[in-house]
């Protein structure tokens, strides 16, 4: 058997592995309650679904609620949602290991990163769950997909456009960096197809989120999806924790924002005022090292949505989540999640490290009959780069919460499975001095991802 078929076999097989334990973890020996803000989303999904008005608050987009109500009108059933969810997620992964391609991957990297995207515990939960990141996840990497594929039709970037819409409906992150995005698919072409191609996903683009804009503009007098910037970085720049959901304030800040005045755009001029006083008290100096010294723990921590549900963790000593779960199988779970999440954050920084980025595109990617032609160049390795010194770089200030890493999570993975595919074919996952500073990258997101408790009983 080649190594192709025994992919195709293996591959199947791992994934409703993953995906049955989850079920059964979800199950057994208590159904998994709802934690957080999925009681929210499923509240108003089923008012949607039965015809009655919901109306959204603008710190959350509209998109998954319309989502779930849309399958419960169909089949009111939860494990409809949740088999709808499996494919989303396999269908994103299949996008982010073709867009994979563009990084310089071949075939191995490109099946580390199906395998490791629908099969890691911690990102595959979130299939069993009542959250947008795996809808987001698929609609991102379907407009990567379609952005990145070369020579591709105008039907296609108006596709990928659509996709970008959609995925701004159900998580506003991506917002600041749309235009971003846009700019690579203008950079990718030639002639007029660089500004004929852009403007079709832009016009997509705008089809799918313009009666979320006017609905909004309408009720609030903004122009906006959603907006939770502001709350979230007063949450963040007065959080104390080293550790997401350990200090428990985020529902007390939230009803004291929202009775702080009847309108959204009253409340954020007073949270503005509040967080100019909050800097201006401590000082902009101690409120940038009290968030260097804190946020990298909180969002590279070893928990996940997954652990965190357990017994003992942070959700299930509340009761939400897998509370029942019996304590061998819940630190059998543990082991596997963080063993995983180890071994993902050390080949990641052995990629990222080890990976020379260049405008050119790979010769595989070319498709044009005519090679003498001059190439259209590859901007995709740089827009990656880009997005993760964004997420970073954007959660330095604003509150982090475990969860808000899964859209982190495809370019992990795109990085580990190049320096697993450079292993496998090298015998080596970068060259000597690439390969010392993967390490010591390695180490410092390892130390983040482990060292919380440590740090926390070292200050105390």
């Amino acid at each position: 058997m080649s190594r192709a078929d025994r992919f195709i076999v293996a591959a199947p097989v791992a994934i409703a592995g993953v995906h049955g334990g989850l079920w059964a973890l979800g199950r057994w020996p208590a159904r998994r309650t709802l934690a957080g803000d999925e009681q929210r989303y499923v509240h108003e999904a089923r008012e949607l679904a039965a015809g009655r008005e919901v109306t959204v608050d603008l710190l959350w987009p509209p998109g998954y609620a319309e989502f779930l109500a849309g399958i419960a009108r169909w089949a009111d059933r939860w494990g409809v949602t949740t088999a709808i969810q499996i494919v989303l997620l396999i269908a994103g992964a299949a996008c982010f290991a073709a867009f994979a391609r563009h990084l310089g991957a071949g075939r191995i990297a490109r099946r580390v990163v199906f395998l490791g995207l629908c099969c890691f515990p911690p990102l595959a939960a979130f299939a069993h769950y009542r959250w947008p990141e795996v809808l987001h996840l698929a609609l991102f990497g379907a407009a990567l997909w379609a952005f990145s594929t070369p020579q591709a039709a105008l039907a296609v970037r108006a596709v990928g456009g659509a996709a970008l819409g959609a995925a701004l409906l159900t998580k506003s992150l991506l917002t600041p960096v749309a235009p971003l995005l846009l700019a690579a698919l203008a950079l990718g072409e030639r002639g007029a197809r660089r500004w004929l191609a852009p403007l079709a996903a832009t016009l997509a683009m705008g089809l799918v989120v313009a009666p979320t804009l006017v609905e909004n503009h309408r009720a609030t007098g903004r122009w906006v999806i959603a907006d939770s910037s502001t709350f979230n970085l007063w949450l963040g720049l007065t959080d104390t924790s080293r550790r997401n959901l350990r200090d428990g304030r985020a529902w007390e800040e939230f009803k004291a924002y929202r009775d702080s005045a009847p309108s959204a755009v009253e409340r954020d001029r007073l949270l503005r005022a509040r967080i100019r006083e909050e800097v201006a008290r401590r000082g902009a100096l101690d409120v940038l090292a009290a968030q260097i010294g804190r946020q990298g723990f909180r969002f590279f921590d070893k928990d996940s949505y997954l652990t965190d549900q357990l017994p003992g963790g942070a959700l299930g000593g509340l009761g939400e989540g897998y509370p029942a779960t019996p304590q061998p199988v819940a630190l059998g779970v543990r082991a596997v999640s963080y063993l995983a999440y180890a071994a993902l954050l050390g080949l990641a920084a052995l990629g990222l490290v080890g990976t020379r980025t260049s405008w050119r595109r790979r010769e595989n990617d070319i498709l044009d009959e005519d090679r003498g032609a001059r190439q259209p160049i590859n901007p995709w390795p740089w827009l990656a780069l880009a997005l993760v010194a964004f997420q970073i770089g954007l959660f330095l200030f604003l509150h982090v919460k475990t969860r808000y890493r899964v859209q982190l999570m495809p370019f992990l993975w795109i990085y580990a499975g190049l320096a697993a595919e450079r292993w496998i074919e090298q015998g080596r996952p970068a060259s000597n001095g690439r390969l010392v500073i993967g390490l010591v990258v390695g180490g410092g997101l390892l130390a983040l991802a482990f060292g919380a408790s440590l740090v926390d009983a070292m200050v105390s």
